[in-house]
């Protein structure tokens, strides 16, 4: 098989064709995938990885780094307590982790824990014919969209980052403090790190400040020249970056069949 890699989108990301992980990675192999995933602003899809095992996947993720228990330890896979597994027909229950409102549930995995999180790498087993899309945003791209000015008067800031108003296994929870402008530690490359489902506050502001500029900012990150949408296709090996992108996967599975996925999640 002949290594290919090509754009995703016109917005950002990079697919990847002729390469079987279940045979293994070198480190050549592995350095290419992992420039190609930092030069694509933190998306890349592996195709066809349909042999990939759960052991497989776990040495994979470690290369990147530490890895990080799932956010919900119920949804753990038998012998493999570091994969996050989702596996359910779709006629017989809702999305999983029952967002209130899936359409305003934008975030970046962790954040609201407190740990800031590099790759995370989905390995999707099963798919339904219809539904189920998952949206990226491109922080990078978000910032640099700003003016000097607001550039300028954002870099101080920091907001807070809570999941309690959507996902309700976490009902109660304070949330994190994050900075509103970030490095990435790996591309020296400034970010928005903003969330329309996730951030709720921008410290040292009052209620109406916060308010008015999260709006603005929200709206902002989200606005469809910085946006990826990306169907599942079984097979699909998913990497996206949680320094530097936003997502948001929709529940409106249809047409039968089964969802079947697993999520293995890196420290950032």
């Amino acid at each position: 098989m002949t290594l290919t890699i090509s754009r995703l989108s016109g917005a950002f990301g990079a697919e990847v064709r002729g390469v079987d992980l279940a045979h293994g990675l070198g480190d050549n192999l592995f350095q290419t995938l992992k420039q190609s995933w930092l030069d694509h602003d933190g998306v890349i899809v592996v195709r066809d990885q349909h042999r990939l095992t759960p052991t497989q996947h776990v040495d994979l993720a470690s290369r990147f780094g530490e890895l990080l228990d799932p956010d919900t330890p119920d949804h753990r896979l038998a012998g493999h307590p570091l994969i996050y597994r989702v596996s359910y027909p779709v006629e017989d229950a809702p999305k999983p982790r029952e967002f209130v409102d899936t359409g305003n549930a934008w975030h970046a995995d962790y954040a609201d824990a407190g740990t800031w999180s590099g790759v995370s790498i989905l390995h999707v087993i099963e798919m339904p014919p219809k539904g189920g899309d998952i949206f990226f945003a491109d922080l990078y791209a978000a910032y640099d969209a700003l003016s000097p000015a607001m550039q300028q008067m954002l870099a101080p800031l920091a907001a807070v980052h809570s999941s309690a108003a959507h996902v309700r296994h976490r009902d109660g929870k304070p949330g994190s403090v994050h900075p509103i402008v970030r490095t990435h530690p790996e591309t020296g490359r400034k970010l928005l790190f903003v969330s329309p489902g996730f951030t709720t506050a921008i410290v040292g502001l009052n209620a109406k400040e916060s308010d008015s500029l999260l709006g603005f900012l929200k709206d902002h990150v989200t606005q469809p020249a910085f946006i990826l949408r990306h169907r599942w296709i079984a097979g699909d090996l998913v990497f996206w970056d949680n320094r530097c992108n936003l997502h948001n996967a929709m529940g409106d599975y249809a047409g039968g069949g089964r969802v079947t996925f697993h999520r293995v999640s890196v420290r950032g």
